[in-house]
Formats: C-alpha cells, sequence, structure tokens
C-alpha cells in the first residue's frame, strides 16, 4: 500500500469531523478578526496575563502572582506579542488554534457519548 492511499482512507473515514473543524475555524476566525478587533472591558485577564508574561521575561516575575494560571500560558502570550506587536492578536490567535483542538480531537478520538450513556445506563444494578 501506498501512503497516499492509507491517507485518502483516514480523509474519508473521518470527513465529518474535520468539516466540523474547518466550519467551526472559519467561523470563529471570522467573527474574531472582524467583528471584534479591540480590547473591551471582557478581555481584562488577556492584558493581565500579557503584563504578567513580560515581567516574567524581563526577570521580575518573582513577585508576579497570576489567579487562576501558571506562568506557561502568560510567557506565551507575551512572547508571541513581543514578535507579533499586537497583544489582542496573539491571544486571538492562540485561543483559535487550542479551541479549534478542542473541537476536533474529542469528535475524532473520544467514543460517543450518548454511546457512553447507554452502556452505562444498562449495565447498573
Amino acid at each position: 500500500m501506498s501512503l497516499t492511499h492509507d491517507r485518502r482512507d483516514v480523509l474519508k473515514s473521518n470527513k465529518y469531523p474535520i468539516l466540523i473543524t474547518i466550519g467551526f475555524f472559519l467561523v470563529t476566525s471570522s467573527v474574531s478578526f472582524l467583528y471584534h478587533d479591540f480590547w473591551t472591558i471582557f478581555d481584562q485577564d488577556g492584558i493581565f496575563y500579557i503584563s504578567g508574561g513580560q515581567q516574567i521575561i524581563a526577570g521580575v516575575g518573582e513577585n508576579v502572582s497570576l489567579l487562576n494560571a501558571g506562568p506557561a500560558g502568560p510567557v506565551l502570550f507575551a512572547s508571541l506579542e513581543s514578535v507579533l506587536k499586537d497583544g489582542l492578536f496573539s491571544i486571538k490567535i492562540i485561543s483559535l488554534l487550542s479551541g479549534t483542538g478542542i473541537v476536533f480531537f474529542p469528535d475524532t478520538y473520544a467514543p460517543d457519548p450518548i454511546t457512553i450513556t447507554f452502556i452505562n445506563s444498562t449495565h447498573q444494578t
């Protein structure tokens, strides 16, 4: 068997999860980049995480206290912000990629929750 034949079989068997993921990515990216193009009052966490990550990268992060977050996320946000020079855009990119992964992987690799509920309800004593 050739490698391309295997790839085609994988794409045919996962047609719906791939289409759902592409649709999710296109809709959320269009909403994110076309309709939400400025910082709002609801984006305070993003500003806080970027400034905390910048302080950690600068070496003065010993007194930084990030509630509900470890240091890896804010450092990732701040490092991407230093490359792109736009904090909102960098947070949007990370959120879109992680959200798309959350949509794709459970739908592809996890069993159907309805089947799990049915199996669990029939095996109760």
